[in-house]
């Protein structure tokens, strides 16, 4: 079971602005999403808004942060939302109902500093219920001190079928990049047969891209991990590491291969791994529930969690949301 930690030491001060609030990520998501026909960008404010209908009648404009998801344009989640005092009084130079700050650290100084903002500034604040986000401690021992920590079950998905997969032909990791369009094209096929649709399409794709077109510039690294069996790709990963975080972008895997091993697992296993060779500090899970388990709970070391916030402006919405 993942041990909690204070978000100061789950995510510390030298990982902020990370990968999502990234000069890289905020202007890739511009690149991509700037001109999108459902919103509209207010750069000297830090946020893009968005018309909604509340319970389809009642007509609001929303604002969330650039480089953020939102209703309007369903973005890739940009995740450990960070916000200065300046950020946030910044938001006010634009015209909104509500501000939506997403994937917030439980108990972090951006939690409290949007507690004072919106006290000061007459907000109503509503808050969403806590959702877990995992990663593995790469800085305390070995791989093998971390598969001796796994409870039996874990371990066996996790490593100890490696044997019985190398029975179904040479298993061989390789990292595609810079060939996005070959990793694009396994990642989705695997999405296709689990989820019934594809992963990078349309504006995702352009983000993803514009956003790896940056990398060099801003010393991050990527891999486009695909794990062969008998030369055939079986499992798809996207790893990408700044400030000493790795970040588990994205995942799949063939559903229709080699039933009774989980073929994703095993391939973390060997992300994992590599990691642990490395002077990198946390391998990040991330948010987010699998399809059929809870994998991240069982191969994460530690825990926080995430909250989201509105920030109420509106007087007739503040008294909408008060008798919800």
């Amino acid at each position: 079971m993942p041990y909690e930690l204070p978000p100061h030491e789950f995510f510390p001060p030298h990982h902020r602005r990370g990968l999502f609030y990234s000069d890289a990520w905020q202007e890739a998501w511009l690149a991509a999403y700037g001109e999108h026909p459902d919103i509209q960008i207010h750069p000297e404010a830090g946020v893009y808004t968005y018309r909604q209908r509340l319970k389809r009648i009642l007509p609001i404009r929303s604002a969330s942060l650039i480089g953020a998801t939102s209703p309007a344009t369903r973005s890739i989640r940009a995740e450990y939302t960070c916000l200065t005092e300046e950020a946030l009084h910044a938001s006010l130079k634009a015209s909104w109902d509500q501000l939506v700050l997403p994937d917030v650290l439980v108990g972090s100084e951006d939690e409290k500093r949007i507690h004072r903002f919106a006290k000061s500034n007459n907000l109503t604040l509503r808050q969403t219920e806590p959702e877990p986000v995992y990663a593995v401690d790469l800085r305390n021992g070995t791989f093998n001190d971390y598969l001796a920590a796994l409870g039996k079950n874990t371990r066996l998905r996790l490593y100890n079928r490696r044997k019985r997969l190398e029975q179904k032909g040479k298993v061989t990791i390789e990292n595609l990049w810079p060939d996005r369009e070959r990793f694009y094209s396994i990642l989705n096929e695997f999405h296709q047969q689990r989820w019934g649709r594809p992963c990078y399409t349309g504006r995702n794709k352009a983000l993803i891209d514009a956003l790896l077109t940056r990398f060099d510039d801003q010393k991050m690294s990527v891999d486009m991990s695909v794990m062969n069996v008998a030369s055939e790709p079986a499992s798809a990963v996207l790893d990408i590491q700044t400030g000493g975080r790795l970040y588990n972008l994205q995942s799949g895997f063939s559903t229709s291969e080699h039933p009774g091993l989980s073929l994703g697992t095993l391939h973390l296993g060997y992300q994992l791994e590599a990691a642990f060779a490395t002077s990198r500090e946390v391998y990040d899970f991330m948010a987010g529930a699998g399809k059929a388990t809870q994998y991240k709970h069982h191969l994460a070391t530690h825990v926080a969690a995430f909250t989201a916030f509105r920030l109420v402006k509106s007087p007739v919405l503040k008294l909408l949301y008060r008798f919800k």
